[in-house]
């Protein structure tokens, strides 16, 4: 989105209380845009703004949004079950990708706060 301080505002407006907005962006800080750099898949034409976990909560907060929860997002080839590495190997790319918050993508839950009694 061109300008997501004045969207995710506007979006924050419309949620119930208590709404949630689920977001999936890529993550300027995963291990793949770190290994592959300027090669990373992340760096398409319709990706405007890179956020990672730091950004993305306290632009999320800033408009509006009471909590921001994150998921661990690993890759494709591993969450569908058609990894190439071994065991051994898929368990430790999850340990880091979870303790580094540096999967390819992120996963955002973002709620609004309710409302005062």
């Amino acid at each position: 989105i061109a300008d997501p301080r004045e969207q995710l505002s506007a979006i924050s407006k419309l949620l119930a209380p208590g709404g949630s907005l689920v977001i999936l962006t890529v993550n300027a800080n995963s291990l793949q845009r770190q290994v592959f750099q300027g090669r990373w898949n992340g760096f398409t034409p319709n990706h405007l703004v890179f956020w990672d976990t730091q950004t993305l909560t306290r632009l999320l907060t800033e408009v509006g949004f009471a909590s921001v929860t994150f998921a661990p997002s690993f890759a494709v080839a591993i969450e569908r079950g058609n990894s190439k590495l071994s065991a051994k190997q898929q368990e430790r790319y999850m340990r880091v990708v979870e303790n580094a918050d540096c999967g390819n993508m992120l996963r955002v839950v973002a709620k609004v706060g309710q409302a005062q009694q």
